[in-house]
C-alpha cells in the first residue's frame, strides 16, 4: 500500500463514518474530503431551516473547493475538464493537489467522477430520505471511488480496505 492510498483511504473512512460525505458538493464530497484532510482541515455539516423544510449545509474550516477549478462532475454525470479558467491558476492547482495528495489532477477527476456517478441521492435531498438509504447511497459511490484509488496504486489487499466501509452500515 502506499502512502497516498492510505491518506485517502483514511480520509474517505473517517468522512464516511462522520457523515462529512456528501454528493454534489465540492466540500463534502469525496475529493473535498480528501483535499480538506491533506491540509489539516475539517469538513462539517450543520442543518438550517429554510421556511419549514430543513436543510443540510457542508463547509469546512479550510478552502477546500478551489480543485472545482481544475474539474467538476455535474449531477447527470458529464465531467467537464479545465484547461485554463478566467482569473484562476489551473497550472497552480494542478501542483497544489498533487503536493496536497500525492495523486496527479486526472487521477483526482477519476475519483471524483466514481463518486459522483455512483451516488444518486444529492445532499440537498438528503432531508427527504433515511439514514440508511443515504448511507447505501455514499456506499455505493466510496466502493467505486475505492476500485478507482485500488487500480491507481495496485493494491494487492484492496478488498480488505473496502470491507472496512461495511462496519457502518452493520451498526445501524
Amino acid at each position: 500500500m502506499t502512502e497516498r492510498f492510505e491518506r485517502a483511504y483514511n480520509a474517505l473512512l473517517k468522512a464516511f463514518m462522520n457523515d462529512t460525505l456528501a454528493k454534489g458538493t465540492c466540500v463534502a464530497c469525496a475529493v473535498g474530503n480528501i483535499v480538506a484532510d491533506a491540509m489539516g482541515g475539517q469538513v462539517m455539516c450543520s442543518t438550517f431551516s429554510e421556511g419549514t423544510i430543513k436543510g443540510l449545509d457542508y463547509e469546512c474550516n479550510v478552502r477546500n473547493s478551489w480543485w472545482s477549478d481544475l474539474f467538476v462532475t455535474n449531477i447527470f454525470g458529464r465531467q467537464t475538464i479545465y484547461t485554463k479558467k478566467e482569473g484562476r491558476y489551473v497550472e497552480k492547482y494542478r501542483k497544489d493537489i498533487f503536493k496536497l495528495t500525492g495523486y496527479k489532477w486526472d487521477e483526482m477527476a477519476k475519483v471524483e467522477k466514481a463518486f459522483e456517478t455512483n451516488t444518486k441521492i444529492l445532499y440537498v435531498e438528503y432531508p427527504t430520505h433515511t439514514e440508511q438509504q443515504i448511507m447505501e447511497d455514499q456506499f455505493n459511490g466510496l466502493m467505486a471511488v475505492m476500485d478507482v484509488l485500488i487500480k491507481l496504486d495496485d493494491v494487492a489487499e484492496g478488498q480488505k480496505y473496502k470491507d472496512a466501509f461495511k462496519t457502518k452500515l452493520q451498526l445501524v
